[in-house]
């Protein structure tokens, strides 16, 4: 996603599966999220190979109800 279109998001959500913490775009777009004060927090899977990606805000379990609770902190 381009900065351009990063300004105009409320939250960046980092959805953290097996392949996530290796995927090459996602440090350029948590680099993006950071630079504009975005917030920023991760829900990892059962299934990911890391459970905790750093600098991506706090860490969730994938659900429904973790998703809203950390959204209404923002």
């Amino acid at each position: 996603m381009t900065q351009a279109a990063r300004r105009t998001c409320n939250a960046v959500v980092v959805l953290v599966g097996p392949g996530t913490s290796e995927a090459p775009n996602v440090n350029v777009e948590l680099a993006i999220a950071r630079n504009l004060k975005i917030p920023v927090f991760q829900m990892v899977s059962p299934e990911a190979t890391r459970h905790f990606m750093p600098g991506a805000g706090p860490a969730v379990p994938w659900s429904l109800e973790g998703m809203l609770q950390q959204l209404a902190t923002i």
